[in-house]
This record gives C-alpha cells, sequence and structure tokens, in this order.
C-alpha cells in the first residue's frame, strides 16, 4: 500500500555540500573520450573487412552512452543538487524553477543504520531509515522501498560532492550522536 504524499518541508539551515563543478567536467571529458572512442569502432567496423559484430556493438554503446552522461553531467550543474546537513535532519535539496525544493529529508533520530562503503567497486554512504511514516521523514517520490529494494538502503548518497563522502559520513555521524545525547537528557 502506497503511504499518502507528505507536505513538501522548507529547506534547514545548515551544512551545504553541493555537487562538484570540477567532478562533473571531468566526467563530461571522459565521456568525451568515450563518444570519440566509440565512433572510431564504429568507422573501423565499416572499413575494415574482418571485423567482428561486437565492435559495432560496443562502439555504438560507446556512442549513445557519451552524450547521455555529458547531457546528465549538464543537467545535475543545472539543477544545483547540494546535501544540507542541519543540526537535526539531513536534506537533499535542488533548484527547480529558481526555487529550492526539499527532495529528501530525514531526521538523525530516525536513521536506524548507517554505513560506509569505501573500496574499489563501490563508495557510496547507504542510510536505512527506522520509521518511514514518520512525519518528518520525507522523500520527493515516496520511494524509499523501492530504493531499499534496489541498492540495500533507505538513503545511498553516492560521492561527486564538493566534499567526500568520509568527510560527509563523520558529520551525519557526529549530528545522529548529538541528537541522541539531546534526546537522552
Amino acid at each position: 500500500m502506497k503511504q499518502p504524499k507528505k507536505k513538501i518541508p522548507s529547506v534547514a539551515p545548515g551544512v551545504v555540500i553541493g555537487v562538484s563543478v570540477l567532478a562533473m567536467f571531468g566526467m563530461m571529458a571522459v565521456m568525451v573520450v568515450l563518444t570519440l572512442a566509440g565512433l572510431g569502432m564504429v568507422l573501423s567496423w565499416f572499413f575494415t573487412k574482418d571485423a567482428s559484430i561486437w565492435l559495432l556493438l560496443v562502439g555504438l554503446f560507446m556512442v549513445f552512452l557519451g552524450p547521455a552522461a555529458i547531457a546528465l553531467g549538464i543537467y545535475r550543474m543545472r539543477i544545483k543538487e547540494r546535501l544540507i546537513l542541519a543540526p537535526d535532519r539531513l536534506q537533499m535539496v535542488r533548484r527547480v524553477q529558481d526555487e529550492d525544493q526539499v527532495l529528501l529529508q530525514v531526521p538523525y533520530a530516525n536513521i536506524s543504520a548507517i554505513q560506509f562503503e569505501h573500496g574499489t567497486q563501490r563508495n557510496y554512504i547507504g542510510i536505512d531509515v527506522a520509521d518511514l511514516a514518520d512525519p518528518n521523514t520525507y522523500s520527493k517520490n515516496n520511494d524509499f522501498p523501492t530504493i531499499k529494494n534496489i541498492r540495500g538502503f533507505h538513503v545511498v548518497i553516492d560521492p561527486g560532492y564538493t566534499q567526500g563522502l568520509a568527510f560527509i559520513y563523520a558529520m551525519i555521524v557526529e549530528r545522529m550522536k548529538a541528537c541522541q545525547e539531546e534526546a537522552d537528557s
């Protein structure tokens, strides 16, 4: 059963961590190279007599993937996605029609588990929410269960912000402890 839509929360004051423009430009530069390599593979398939069909298929995949990733990078910079680490909650905010809009809000008191996954293959912060029906917990698309089924956590913070994931993780844990101490006193 789908939960009813909750009221969109207002943007909370706190530490703002934006998307890294340098990382986005770096990703877009890599995608340009990938697109050109894919184009070379496609052309090579047409002009080489004994070329495998896989050369064409991989080349076409790269030719379509590159521009799509570049468009995603431009979109992500345009919407100015950022994390806000408020004293009592975590928010993910985007710019929509020149207004800030909260996409996600989780009070630190409603976090049941947090994990920092750091390795050669995967880097992310995973957060499990204790009570999805909590009135102060919000997701624009009401998709906490879907994300949990796909990624293993209700909230996943991927790299690409101006601060590293280790810094973000440490700040969230610190604020969770402060909220817990406040609740205990």
